[in-house]
């Protein structure tokens, strides 16, 4: 059966094949995102109440991850992003709306 594309689907499969040159800046970039990746994790010892860390097992069930995985990313989001709080963002948005 042959699956039918969408033309954006259609502009992916035409361009696959084709070979396209980056600057060495983002090949730098690149090459430092792929670095990053290979470099080791540590392990880490923290004491975390109980009551927390069920509900970080609850919702790590609901994400289809485990719990490590998630504690990780919570890491990793902080440091990279900061985190953003919900009712944070309904003020602002409350705000623009006026």
């Amino acid at each position: 059966m042959k699956v039918k594309l969408d033309q954006y689907e259609k502009n992916i499969d035409k361009k696959s094949g084709q070979y396209v040159m980056i600057t060495e800046k983002k090949k730098k970039v690149i090459e430092t995102i792929i670095e990053n990746s290979r470099s080791k994790s540590k392990n880490i010892n923290i004491r975390i109440s109980d009551s927390d860390l069920n509900k970080i097992k609850e919702k790590s069930l609901k994400e289809g991850l485990p719990y490590q995985t998630l504690i990780t990313g919570f890491i990793h989001k902080y440091v990279t992003e900061g985190f953003i709080e919900e009712s944070q963002i309904h003020k602002v948005a409350k705000a623009l709306l006026k």
